[in-house]
């Protein structure tokens, strides 16, 4: 039997890598935190949620983009959470999840975008 999740994952056609940072003690007893990678290659899908136009700031333009990721419903993706998607294109997009919502289907999640490359 066919179930939405099954074909939700035909759609996406970009690849997920996520990074979780996680706090240790060292040797000394010092807090250190560190970038774990906790997904790799990752089918997902990726799409714009809101667009700015450049706004004038004391030094320079500034403007931010606001995408959406798509995921299987078994991907924890977690506030703050550091988001590299490279996109069916080639493109690589790098950023911070924000809230995620998960549903029977699929996850959910903002995402704020740090770098395009």
């Amino acid at each position: 039997m066919i179930n939405e999740a099954m074909i939700l994952d035909r759609l996406y056609n970009d690849r997920l890598r996520l990074y979780r940072y996680r706090l240790f003690k060292t040797d000394y007893g010092e807090s250190k935190s560190e970038k774990e990678l906790i997904y790799d290659d990752v089918p997902c899908g990726l799409s714009l949620s809101t667009k700015s136009e450049p706004g004038r700031t004391d030094i320079a333009y500034e403007k931010s983009e606001e995408y959406v990721i798509f995921a299987a419903p078994t991907i924890d993706i977690r506030d703050k959470d550091f988001i590299e998607v490279r996109t069916e294109t080639g493109d690589i997009i790098t950023g911070r999840a924000g809230k995620s919502f998960k549903y029977p289907s699929h996850i959910e999640a903002s995402m704020k975008i740090e770098e395009v490359v």
